[in-house]
């Protein structure tokens, strides 16, 4: 299985579609096989699940990242556990204890948009 973690310096970079570098760690059993950084030389961010899934990669730790970035991986059977921040060998050390799932981290799938908390029933 390969992983591979978009960068920003040493951490994982707060925006999936901004960063040309990205961590590939190949793992088998929980355990690290190898790793290289892999700089992206593409026309347009939304190729970069084509180049992931020709690399061979198999899951993606991002920071925050678009449904069309979603969507995108979805289709070329890439998994993608996003909303995670810290630097990236403690995210893929996490990753290697279980210790990081789907929906985990401070980006939530759906945000509340134009309300504020005093505009919620019953707190009025």
């Amino acid at each position: 299985m390969k992983v591979a973690i978009s960068l920003y310096e040493n951490r994982v970079a707060p925006r999936f579609g901004y960063s040309q570098e990205f961590l590939v760690v190949e793992i088998n059993a929980k355990q690290e096989l190898g790793r290289e950084i892999l700089t992206v030389d593409i026309e347009h961010p939304m190729q970069i699940a084509e180049c992931f899934a020709r690399q061979g990669i198999d899951l993606v730790l991002s920071g925050g990242m678009n449904q069309d970035f979603l969507r995108e991986f979805r289709v070329r059977n890439i998994g993608v556990i996003w909303g995670l921040i810290g630097e990236a060998e403690d995210v893929l050390a996490a990753y290697l204890k279980g210790k990081v799932f789907a929906g985990m981290g401070p980006c939530p799938p759906v945000r509340n948009r134009g309300r504020s908390p005093r505009n919620k029933k019953g707190s009025e």
